[in-house]
C-alpha cells in the first residue's frame, strides 16, 4: 500500500514532459516509448485513456530517468500489459525495468535487451518521494546509491527476481552492456515469447496507424 501511495505522490508531484506515441490497432492499444525516458513520462502513462489489460507497450530506448522508469514499472506490473521490444530495436537499463513489468514479455531474435552501467540517479525531490517506500520514513536522503536500492527493491519485490540477477545485471561491471538472452530467461524463470514478425505484417500495421515510420 505504501508503495502504491508513494507512486501516486510522484505522479502528481512532477511536471509533465514527455512525447509518447499512443494509438489504437483494432481493439488493442499500443503505446510506444521511442528514445530517452524523460522526467514526466510517468504522468503521461497513467493519464492515457486506454484499457491497459488490452495494451502492448513497445520499447526502443537506451534508458533515461530512473525515477520515471521505476514508477512506470510499478504502475504497469499491476495492469497485465504486454511489453515488446521489436526486431532491430534496443531496450537498456531503465527501459528494461519497464519491459520486465509486462505480464507477457516479448522479444525477437533481433532484439537487444539488457543493462548498461547506469547510476540510477535520483534528484533530491525524487529521493524524498521514493526513499520512504524503500527505506522507511526515517531514511537518510543523503545515503549513497539510493537509486540502486530502489531498483533492487523493484526487481526483487515487484518482479520476484533474486539477488543473483541484481548482482549479475544491475550492479556496476566492467562488462558493458550486459544483454539478456534465452539462457538468462531460463535461469531466472522469465517467461518470454519470441516473435520475429518474419513477414513484417505487425510492423506494417504499426506504420499504418502512425506508430512506426519508414
Amino acid at each position: 500500500m505504501r508503495f502504491l501511495f508513494t507512486c501516486i505522490l510522484i505522479i502528481f508531484s512532477t511536471s509533465v514532459k514527455a512525447e509518447i506515441i499512443s494509438k489504437s490497432l483494432g481493439d488493442t492499444g499500443v503505446v510506444f516509448i521511442n528514445g530517452k525516458i524523460e522526467t514526466g513520462d510517468m504522468q503521461t502513462f497513467v493519464r492515457l485513456p486506454i484499457e491497459w489489460d488490452r495494451t502492448i507497450v513497445l520499447l526502443n530506448s537506451d534508458g533515461g530517468s530512473a525515477a520515471d522508469a521505476i514508477v512506470i514499472s510499478a504502475f504497469l506490473v499491476t495492469k497485465g500489459v504486454v511489453t515488446y521490444v521489436l526486431p532491430d530495436h534496443q531496450c537498456l537499463s531503465e527501459c528494461t525495468l519497464i519491459w520486465l513489468a509486462g505480464l507477457r514479455k516479448m522479444s525477437s531474435n533481433a532484439s537487444s535487451i539488457g543493462f548498461e552501467n547506469s547510476r540510477y540517479e535520483l534528484s533530491n525531490e525524487e529521493k524524498q518521494l521514493i526513499g520512504p517506500m524503500i527505506l522507511g520514513e526515517g531514511f537518510d536522503p543523503n545515503v549513497s546509491g539510493l537509486g540502486f536500492v530502489a531498483v533492487g527493491s523493484l526487481l526483487k519485490k515487484g518482479f520476484g527476481l533474486d539477488y543473483e540477477f541484481i548482482q549479475e545485471f544491475v550492479s556496476p561491471s566492467d562488462i558493458n552492456p550486459r544483454y539478456l538472452g534465452q539462457a538468462d530467461f531460463d535461469k531466472y524463470n522469465l517467461n518470454v515469447l519470441f516473435e520475429n514478425d518474419d513477414s513484417g505484417a505487425f510492423r506494417d500495421a504499426l506504420k499504418g496507424v502512425g506508430i512506426l515510420s519508414d
